[in-house]
Order: structure tokens, then C-alpha cells, then sequence
């Protein structure tokens, strides 16, 4: 018998978690009833269409952040009766398997997708952390991560190595290329010009993608090397021009959403992404299977899915004349041997559908 499954997210919005959501969901097919549960309302319709074509059932919560939200959800889940709930809000998503442990389901993962805290903290918030972190050990049959570094900073002591423990690692699954474009033929389907050197960022304009430092460093880029441009992928990226100079600005490509982004990665010289924190970045893997020189921050994270042969792409997120010394030296190069064994390295850990499998394998309840 085919399990109604619950996921509950904050809301859908184009970003990391959704487009794994929506590439596991097309993985998963019939074997599972997925109902996509949001406490907030999706304003992009584009999306809940997609899923929708998948025969996902979207469900908004009415009564956003409060008591009412709690008892809607209960109501949901009496009605309902999923089999299995899975709620991506990691820490904060005690409410969900409490109700889910009063109804009776059996199955109550927590899905932490940040490596670490993502709110300013102070004394309230940090105790609403904590308690909600308890509970949410307490009441999850599984408690699962998409990092290493993860498990490692919300449960210290936890051993996710074991088959038998409730804390388990798994990794996203990011899709290959369908694929590969030279970069004169990448250039020439996007209209960018053949003879400029490009360098590329994807992640929407929040604090946490450190904008203002890929803009300082391409300001000292221009100054350098006057035919190199810069792209900018995602969600209010526009953000980012203003109060430009506008001999800067004019050579800055804003894009809000693209689903080329692979021929936008061939497109171009350089992936740089030097974010203050990620969960397990998705865009960069996604930079490495375009087989790209790929510059990152020094930070787990990106650590965690470069590995050993990576280091000598990571740069400290605060000091741009290590960033431009970086930049510099990669440009104009060819892809190492070391280059080429490190991007192998990460298609092989994080390419396919490999561990889209250990996932339903969590859902339907098989060990791995």
C-alpha cells in the first residue's frame, strides 16, 4: 500500500530546499502520496503548478505562526492520516511531530537542512532554540541531515554513522547535465559576448550569500582586467546594483530565476561563491558537475563538498585580495589534473539519484 506522506516547509519559494523537494518527488514517482504542507503562502504559482504536475497536493496553512496554526495542522493530520511526516525546518519543527505523535503516526522525521542557526541571536531566541531542539529529539523517530558538519554542530554527541541510530547524514542528490556545451556554444544560445571573461554567482540577495563582498571584489576585478563581467543568479539579485557606480553596474548581469543554469555555469570562467554560510550548497555542486573552476568560501560546508583536493579553492569570506589572487590565477587557466580528480570526487558523492534512494528508503522505513 502506497504511504500518504506529509512535507512541511515554512512556504515555497524558488531555493535549495524546493528544488530538491521537487527532483526527489519526480525520483519518488508513485511509490509514495506526497502532500506538501506550508505554513506560509507560496507567492510563486509558477512552482506549486510543477508540483502539482507531479500530483503533489499543496496545503497553506491559514493561520501563519500561531496556536491556530497548530491546531489547523493537527485537524490536517487527523484528517488525512499520513503514515509519515517530514518536516524540513530541522529545530523548529517540534509542533509538527508532537502532533504528529498525539495522532498516532509512527514515522516523524526532522530534516535539518542548515549547517547552523540562520536568526540573530539573543537570550529569548536562543532559549526558544533550545527547548524547540529538545522536543524535537524527543518526539522524531528519525532525525536526519543533509551535511556532516550539520549533525555535528546541532548534535555533538550524536553517532550518524551507526545503521541502527536515529540521526542519519544523507546528502542531496543533484542531477547531472543533460549535456555538456562548450563555452563558445553556452555563449553564443545566451547571448553573452565570446571575447569577455565571466564570473558567475547563484544565490538569492540574503546577508547569508555575502553580496557586498562578491561586489567589492569584482569592483578590484575590473580595475585589474577591464573585459571581465559578472553574473548573478537568483532571487533579488537586482538588490545588489544599487547605489553602483554605474561603470561597475554596466557590467554586472542580474538574473531573478533561470532553469538553464548549467549552460549558464559552461557559459562561464569562474564559479565564486563566497557565502558566510551555507546548509550543503547545492550551487556549488551543481558548478563542479559543469566542470568549471569553482572559487569557495572556507567554511565546512563547502569543505564538506569540495574534500581534501579542494583546498586550494577556498578562500577566507572577508579578505578580497585573496579572492582576487584566487580569481587571477584560475581565469584564464585549464582545468588541472588535481581540478579534474576533485570534480570527479564530488560528481561521484553527490551526482544522480543515489541518494534521492537512501532517502525513501528512510520514508518507507528501510534501514541503510
Amino acid at each position: 500500500m502506497v504511504k500518504k506522506v506529509f512535507f512541511v516547509v515554512t512556504a515555497l519559494e524558488v531555493g535549495g530546499l524546493e528544488n530538491y523537494l521537487l527532483r526527489f518527488l519526480t525520483y519518488a514517482g508513485s511509490q509514495i502520496e506526497p502532500y506538501i504542507v506550508c505554513e506560509r503562502q507560496c507567492n510563486s504559482t509558477s512552482l506549486i503548478e510543477k508540483f502539482e504536475s507531479l500530483d503533489v497536493k499543496v496545503i497553506t496553512l491559514k493561520n501563519e505562526k500561531s496556536i491556530f496554526s497548530i491546531i489547523e495542522l493537527a485537524k490536517l493530520i487527523r484528517t488525512i492520516r499520513p503514515k509519515i511526516l517530514c518536516d524540513f525546518r530541522g529545530s523548529f519543527a517540534a509542533k509538527t511531530l508532537i502532533c504528529g505523535s498525539l495522532f498516532g503516526v509512527t514515522t516523524r522525521i526532522s530534516f535539518f537542512r542548515e549547517s547552523r542557526y540562520q536568526f540573530k541571536k539573543t537570550v529569548f531566541r536562543n532559549f526558544v532554540a533550545s527547548v524547540s531542539l529538545f522536543l524535537t529529539r524527543v518526539f522524531a523517530s528519525q532525525i536526519l541531515f543533509n551535511s556532516k558538519c550539520a549533525a555535528e554542530y546541532f548534535f555533538p554527541s550524536c553517532n550518524y554513522t551507526s545503521p541502527q541510530s536515529k540521526y542519519k547524514v544523507i546528502y542531496n542528490s543533484v542531477t547531472l547535465p543533460d549535456r555538456f556545451y562548450s563555452k563558445v556554444e553556452a555563449r553564443l544560445e545566451l547571448g553573452l559576448c565570446p571575447n569577455s571573461k565571466y564570473l558567475l554567482n547563484v544565490g538569492r540577495h540574503v546577508d547569508a550569500k555575502n553580496h557586498s563582498f562578491i561586489l567589492e571584489t569584482f569592483k578590484q576585478l575590473v580595475e585589474r582586467d577591464d573585459k571581465v563581467r559578472l553574473v548573478l543568479i537568483g532571487k533579488n539579485v537586482n538588490g545588489v546594483l544599487s547605489g553602483v557606480n554605474r561603470s561597475v553596474s554596466d557590467k554586472i548581469l542580474c538574473i531573478e530565476h533561470s532553469d538553464l543554469i548549467y549552460m549558464w555555469l559552461m557559459a562561464c570562467d569562474v564559479f565564486f561563491f563566497p557565502s558566510k554560510n551555507e546548509g550543503l550548497p547545492n550551487a556549488l555542486i551543481e558548478a563542479c558537475l559543469a566542470k568549471i573552476h569553482v572559487i569557495a568560501s572556507d567554511i565546512e560546508p563547502c569543505k564538506e563538498v569540495l574534500g581534501l583536493r579542494g583546498q586550494s579553492h577556498l578562500v577566507d569570506n572577508t579578505d578580497v585580495a585573496s579572492a582576487l589572487v584566487s580569481i587571477l590565477k584560475f581565469m584564464d587557466a585549464p582545468l588541472s589534473h588535481n581540478e579534474k580528480l576533485m570534480l570527479e570526487e564530488v560528481e561521484y558523492k553527490f551526482g544522480g539519484d543515489k541518494n534521492f534512494k537512501l532517502f525513501l528508503n528512510v520514508l518507507q522505513g528501510d534501514v541503510y
